[in-house]
């Protein structure tokens, strides 16, 4: 066990001979412990090759499509949603006139043909449309 020799940093225990071994000569004689690890200065990076444009590249002028970039569903959801906005508006402004009552009632009685037959085509199609969703999910 005498020949046996710890290292404190790492723990580790080697042979008194692996230990000589290891050292070189002139770093045994000529240099002391103290603990402190001088590190080697960084060498700098070779400077990066500038690389030569022979002439500019030109870009294709592609002229693309103008309704590649539209979502359909978003602007159709926009429109809806300004169309009901603007619907509240005018009706807050016929309640605020007074004739909110009267302008429903002259609505209703000259275009009760065409609003009956709208109500009657988004029900029709949301009936279809909810059967549908029922359908698909079962499955």
């Amino acid at each position: 066990m005498e020949e046996a020799k710890v290292r404190r940093r790492t723990g580790k225990v080697k042979q008194q001979e692996e230990a000589n071994h290891d050292k070189q000569p002139s770093e045994a004689a000529g240099k002391k412990r103290t603990g402190k690890v001088k590190k080697e200065p960084k060498e700098a990076p070779p400077p990066a090759k500038a690389t030569v444009k022979k002439g500019k590249k030109k870009k294709a002028n592609k002229k693309g499509n103008m309704l590649q970039g539209i979502n359909f569903a978003r602007t159709l959801r926009s429109i809806f949603l300004i169309s009901i906005g603007l619907l509240i508006v005018y009706l807050y402004y016929l309640q605020t006139e007074g004739v909110l009552i009267s302008g429903i009632q002259h609505i209703w009685s000259n275009y009760k043909q065409v609003l009956l037959s709208f109500l009657g085509f988004v029900t029709y199609s949301g009936l279809l449309y909810y059967m549908g969703y029922r359908k698909g999910r079962k499955k």
